[in-house]
């Protein structure tokens, strides 16, 4: 699957099969992403919270913490918001590499 802007960027792949909810996660990222680089804040927030929310079991699930966490921040452009993300990823998806990126977050 190629997630790609109207100008033919590609912004997301993933090759080879899928499950239906893995599917639907990195379809949701690749969405979240999209909407991410077009600066559509509010909209990729939205997409990376259905993956957390609907599919939380997924391989995709900590990067949608991350990007919905800083989808956030850029849509308020509100630095305290950047602590919750690291206390996120210590109530969930701890061993993910994702968290690991968020940690420095934990005293902004």
């Amino acid at each position: 699957m190629l997630i790609l802007d109207a100008s033919g960027t590609e912004r997301r792949r993933s090759e080879g099969y899928l499950p239906r909810d893995e599917f639907l996660a990195e379809l949701h990222l690749g969405l979240g992403r999209l909407a991410f680089m077009q600066k559509q804040w509010a909209d990729a927030e939205r997409h990376y919270s259905e993956v957390i929310d609907r599919l939380p079991n997924t391989t995709g699930a900590a990067e949608a913490v991350y990007w919905r966490g800083v989808s956030r921040y850029k849509r308020t452009n509100d630095h305290t918001a950047l602590p919750a993300i690291a206390a996120e990823f210590d109530r969930q998806y701890q061993q993910s590499p994702w968290a690991t990126k968020a940690s420095i977050w934990r005293h902004a």
